[in-house]
């Protein structure tokens, strides 16, 4: 068995889900033997118009490297919906992970507010690579849930196949964590961030809270970041790091006492599992649509006014909270197993008919 794993770019850096769950498998094939290759750009300067660069380095690209690869039927993998777009053209069997629903399907579309091209580019690459799809991995229970109920999918098409955390993200007691609260992540519209600042700002105007600093981790569309900062009684207690590199996101993490994630929508989370592999108990909103395997120990809030109370019990240390039950859960998604479980699918979609 031979396998063609299909990714825009090759994750050298990991700037998003895409790029942790490409990265990670790949190390593990490695790790494991498997007879792969890697059908990618090297990086996006080529082509970097908006507009083009998903039609070049999602179909353009790869069909190119199709033409000259030799004439056997491998097992091929789009690392995400929109790498499907190649599969009516490709003879082999085929596997697409669905990561999370497009936003023009879900009542929750104004939480994303991708432009009007690409979302509706990402919905033709997700109806292509669906209709050809010998099998569809969900990163999650809630995003298959959302496919059969968009797409009627049969249920014994979808396979459930968690996203993993590094081995890498621990706690290091050597680092104090001290009196800081954080978020970690991208700044897109469904991250919630105004509501990210209101709990902040409830949280600041507490008596034995005033010395509480937040960090703030990230990088994308700054508008909610600067107008929150630029908040005269948050004056001096927001430290803002901008993007992290991988050589210091452990680090990053392990200096909160808590995480905020006021997101309300996620196909995996994976940032909650990060934060709790490292000790750090994590803060959620409870209408958030997270998936239930990822938030089991979050600590759910009906408001983000009710997440600034729960934090400022925490820091009082009068919150109860099971830090070792949440850690021990966020080492259950393992690199390895998640590649194991991933050529289990490709062996079997691969002796099927």
């Amino acid at each position: 068995m031979h396998v063609v794993i299909l990714v825009r770019t090759f994750p050298h850096e990991i700037r998003n889900g895409f790029d942790a769950y490409a990265g990670s498998l790949i190390k593990e094939y490695q790790k494991e033997g498997l007879d792969f290759e890697v059908r990618t750009a090297k990086d996006e300067r080529f082509v970097d118009d908006p507009k083009l660069s998903p039609i070049f380095y999602d179909l353009i690209y790869p069909m190119l490297g199709m033409l000259r690869r030799r004439k056997d039927r491998p097992v091929f993998h789009a690392i995400s919906e929109s790498q499907g777009l190649v599969f009516p053209f490709v003879q082999g069997k085929k596997v697409v992970t669905v990561h999370h629903i497009n936003p023009l399907h879900l009542k929750l579309r104004d939480l994303y507010r991708p432009s009007t091209w690409y979302a509706l580019f990402w919905r033709y690459c997700t109806d292509v690579a669906i209709a050809h799809a010998d099998q569809v991995i969900c990163i999650s229970e809630q995003t298959k849930k959302e496919l059969i109920d968009l797409y009627k999918i049969e249920e014994d098409k979808i396979s459930v196949v968690s996203q993993a955390v590094a081995d890498k993200f621990v706690e290091m007691p050597s680092l104090r964590k001290g009196r800081v609260v954080g978020y970690i992540g991208p700044f897109t519209t469904r991250k919630n961030i105004p509501a990210l600042f209101q709990a902040f700002k409830r949280l600041h105007a507490m008596e034995d809270m005033r010395d509480v600093r937040l960090k703030i981790c990230g990088s994308g569309p700054s508008g909610s970041v600067e107008e929150g900062m630029a908040d005269p009684e948050l004056a001096g207690s927001i430290d803002f790091r901008g993007e992290v590199s991988e050589q210091r996101i452990v680090a990053e993490y392990n200096e909160l006492a808590a995480l905020l994630y006021p997101s309300m929508h996620e196909g995996f989370g994976l940032g909650i599992l990060e934060a709790q592999r490292c000790g750090v108990p994590v803060f959620i909103l409870r209408d958030a649509k997270i998936p239930a395997e990822v938030a089991k120990h979050a600590i759910r809030c009906d408001s983000p006014d009710d997440m600034a109370v729960k934090v400022a019990l925490l820091l009082r240390g009068h919150l109860p909270y099971d830090r070792k039950a949440a850690m021990d859960h966020a080492s259950t998604f393992s690199e390895s197993a998640r590649a194991k479980r991933t050529i289990a699918i490709y062996e079997s979609v691969d002796k099927g008919p």
